[in-house]
């Protein structure tokens, strides 16, 4: 079984060693303001959006990352999909899309990119066998691309009820399979606990396939479920986190844990509503005491 390799600082027994905070959860901020943020809580990386690199402002913001300290830990292309997602626009063709996605690659290089989030995308106007070879033929360039500068390349499943349209593939096995049709050595699963959390055979999943996830994203699930991908701050609604970070070092995981909260502002719930520091500091407190939790159990 392929093991992918992960960052040095994973050794480190903290969390916040290893903890990013992506920048999808921050709309309205600056990269600026964003790197700011991370320091301020303690994370070691940032998630980096490419649609909040603007342009001709590369240089100095790779040297105010270096500077920082912070790790660029899952960055995301502006065109982050092989086959269409609407909701993401760019071209449908997807050899545009390979070539936009190999072109945002190539950019990120100075900013020593740890991971890249990708999904698979979907166009229902061609049969499932189309789809997937177009796909699988993509991503082997994808990744090439990606391996030239030193990244790993993560493909995220997305939950059923919402991949219609977003991706091929919404079960972990699944995902594994595509990964192995890949077969390219830097090409992994992105392991999003809101799109797992409550599969009957979750704990046997990450026993299964922690060895092949390039990066774990954290959130939770709303006490009260809502449509659409509305996450809860850590801690603060469903996902038993502590049993999940048990799980996945045990199964000898340790690569980042990325925050990704992401949140639909008409929601009376939505934390959009709320001031991201606070935010950012309620999850904090979530995640370690999950942490916390989950080094207890070790210790039983």
């Amino acid at each position: 079984m392929r093991t992918l390799s992960h960052d040095s600082n994973s050794t480190e027994p903290s969390l916040m060693s290893r903890l990013s905070i992506n920048q999808l959860m921050l709309p309205g901020s600056t990269f600026e303001e964003d790197l700011d943020r991370c320091l301020r809580v303690g994370a070691s990386g940032m998630g980096i959006s490419e649609a909040k690199l603007g342009h001709g402002r590369d240089s100095s913001l790779v040297e105010r990352l270096i500077t920082s300290g912070l790790r660029a830990s899952l960055c995301t292309v502006e065109t982050p999909s092989v086959l269409p997602v609407e909701a993401f626009g760019g071209p449908s063709d997807s050899r545009e899309r390979v070539d936009l996605m190999i072109a945002s690659i190539n950019r990120f290089a100075p900013f020593r990119p740890s991971h890249f989030l990708t999904l698979t995308g979907a166009d229902a106007s061609l049969d499932p066998a189309e789809q997937r070879d177009i796909a699988v033929k993509g991503y082997r360039e994808v990744a090439a691309a990606a391996a030239s500068v030193g990244a790993q390349v993560g493909i995220e499943p997305i939950r059923s009820e919402h991949a219609s349209g977003f991706s091929l593939i919404s079960s972990l096995s699944e995902a594994a399979q595509f990964v192995a049709e890949i077969d390219a050595p830097n090409v992994g699963i992105v392991f999003d606990v809101f799109h797992h959390w409550d599969s009957p055979s979750l704990l046997e999943d990450i026993a299964t396939f922690a060895d092949r996830f390039s990066i774990v994203q954290l959130g939770d699930a709303p006490l009260d479920p809502t449509p659409g991908i509305n996450r809860a701050i850590p801690g603060e609604g469903r996902i038993p986190l502590d049993a999940i970070f048990v799980a996945l070092e045990h199964a000898g995981y340790r690569g980042w844990y990325d925050l990704e909260l992401l949140s639909d502002p008409d929601e009376e719930a939505s934390f959009d509503r709320l001031d991201i520091d606070e935010v950012l500091d309620r999850s904090k407190q979530g995640l370690e005491l999950a942490w916390g939790n989950s080094a207890r159990w070790e210790g039983k």
